[in-house]
C-alpha cells in the first residue's frame, strides 16, 4: 500500500485535472505520530562519490535515450556547482499535452536546482500530442520502464545519490508518477502527485513509499 506522507494541500491548481480525484480520495494515509521507520530505496549509494570523472558538464542537454524499442527523449540540467559528487536527481513529468518544455517553464524546478545542487530530468511523453501511458494499456509504450531507464541512463553520465532519487507529476504526469510510486520503490526515494494522485489497481510497492499529494 502507499502511505501518505507530508502534507495534501485542498485548493484550485492551474491545468489540474478531476479525473484523479475520486481515486486519491481512497488513498490510505499514516496514522498521526506513526514512527515507522522505512528502507532505503537502494543499498548502492557511493557516498564517498563515483568512479571516474564526472562525464556531464554543467547545463541543460538535450539527451536521446532508446527505452522498450522506441526513441525517447529528456532534458538534463545540471547545476553549475556540479563537481562529481553524489547528487540528488528529480525527474519531473510534464501533464498531458504540455510536453517536456511546457513542464521545465511551468515547474522552474531549473532555478531551484541550480540553487540547492541537484540535477533535473524532464522527458518528453509519447508522440507529437504528448501523453503518458499511466493507466497503463498493454498496447502502449511501457512509461515506468522508461523512467527507470531514465535514471540508469542520468546515473551513467552525473554521479547520482540513489537514495535521494524523486520523481514529480502534473495532472497525467502524476498518474505516472502514481504507478512509479508503487513499481519503483526500490529505485525512488518518494514521489510528487499534483492534481493527479491514483492508487493503481494491484499496488504492491516493495517498501512504504512517501508520497505528496496537492490537489
Amino acid at each position: 500500500m502507499v502511505a501518505i506522507a507530508g502534507l495534501t494541500l485542498a485548493g484550485c491548481a492551474s491545468g489540474a485535472s478531476d479525473a484523479g480525484d475520486e481515486s486519491a480520495a481512497s488513498l490510505p494515509t499514516t496514522p498521526a505520530g506513526d514512527t515507522t521507520s522505512t528502507t532505503s530505496p537502494s543499498s548502492t549509494t557511493q557516498a564517498g562519490g563515483c568512479d571516474g570523472p564526472p562525464a556531464a558538464a554543467a547545463g541543460t542537454e538535450r539527451v536521446e535515450l532508446s527505452s522498450g524499442g522506441a526513441d525517447r527523449w529528456y532534458d538534463r540540467l545540471v547545476p553549475s556547482g556540479y563537481d562529481g559528487r553524489p547528487v540528488p536527481l528529480v525527474i519531473d513529468l510534464h501533464g498531458y499535452l504540455s510536453g517536456a518544455e511546457g513542464q521545465a517553464a511551468m515547474s522552474q524546478f531549473g532555478v531551484v536546482a541550480e540553487r540547492e545542487g541537484f540535477v533535473v530530468a524532464t522527458p518528453q511523453g509519447n508522440s507529437d500530442l504528448p501523453y503518458w501511458n499511466a493507466t497503463p494499456e498493454p498496447d502502449l509504450p511501457d512509461d515506468v520502464g522508461f523512467v527507470a531507464d531514465l535514471i540508469d541512463d542520468v546515473s551513467a553520465t552525473v554521479c547520482v545519490d540513489a537514495d535521494r532519487v524523486y520523481v514529480d507529476g502534473l495532472s497525467n504526469g502524476a498518474f505516472l508518477a502514481s504507478r512509479v510510486a508503487c513499481d519503483l520503490a526500490d529505485r525512488v526515494a518518494a514521489v510528487a502527485a499534483v492534481a493527479g494522485l491514483l492508487l493503481p489497481e494491484g499496488c504492491a510497492p516493495a517498501r512504504p513509499m512517501p508520497v505528496l499529494a496537492i490537489h
